[in-house]
């Protein structure tokens, strides 16, 4: 990767010229190989990696089942907590020193990476580096099933499959967060208390009964506004009949 144009705001960290990270190697298979560290090109930070998450789309990776952007690094890694060691001259929104968490498209299992700025925001609060570093892709996937492709609204309906999972755990508190009812299926009771401990207001347990019927009844015959699918599988007729007329079906896992 090209140094960014113009003088950065610190000089490379501790002189170091190589890092080492983890790369895929064969059938799901992963080695440890060195890299020339990435100097911020414009809008990015380089990060010094305090903690790294693994995510679905990391294991996939290693199956060979997801290919990384071609822009991005081999580097495996899609969400790390960090400390800010340089900035590209146009970033201002952060500096030298700060505490972040970040979502990347890749080169997160390494000892530093660099992360586009708008796609970063301050460690929460009490939080330890690592719990941090497990939140960018939950909360981003989370946001744009929610809200952005699924338009929810303050007062309407949402119902989460597989929503005791690391991504479905954090739609509940987050939709909760926004004044949206959420009901939830999961493949257990105790999965499902879980669920309600975490702000469900209905938590159904896919086995024990029709998820169809128990939606339609809540909802008064109406149908929920979003039924968000973490989990895949034959269920789509059953989806599309919980939703209300003009509702919206995002699907974030399918059965293969």
């Amino acid at each position: 990767m090209g140094e960014a144009s113009g003088p950065a705001r610190v000089t490379k960290p501790v002189g170091k010229q190589h890092q080492v990270g983890w790369v895929v190697e064969g059938a799901d298979m992963m080695r440890l190989t060195e890299r020339p560290i990435p100097w911020p090109r414009a809008g990015e930070l380089l990060l010094r990696v305090r903690a790294f998450g693994v995510c679905g789309q990391d294991l996939q990776q290693r199956r060979a089942r997801y290919m990384a952007p071609s822009t991005s690094t081999d580097i495996l890694g899609l969400e790390v907590a960090g400390e800010v060691v340089a900035a590209a001259p146009d970033v201002t929104a952060w500096q030298e020193g700060d505490f972040l968490c970040c979502f990347l498209s890749g080169g997160g299992y390494a000892e530093f990476c660099p992360a586009p700025a708008d796609l970063c925001w301050p460690l929460p609060q009490g939080m330890s580096w690592e719990m941090s570093a497990a939140l960018p892709v939950g909360l981003c996937t989370s946001w744009n099933c929610l809200f952005q492709m699924g338009e929810l609204s303050e007062g309407q309906t949402v119902l989460i499959h597989g929503a005791a999972g690391g991504v479905g755990h954090l739609m509940i508190q987050m939709a909760r967060a926004f004044g949206v009812v959420v009901i939830t299926t999961s493949s257990s009771r105790e999965r499902a208390d879980f669920c309600i401990s975490m702000g469900a207001d209905i938590a159904l347990v896919r086995s024990a009964q029709r998820f169809v019927d128990a939606v339609k009844e809540s909802t008064m015959g109406r149908g929920v506004d979003l039924v968000v699918d973490c989990i895949g599988g034959a269920t789509v007729n059953d989806n599309l009949q919980a939703l209300r007329l003009g509702g919206r079906y995002v699907m974030l896992a399918s059965d293969d």
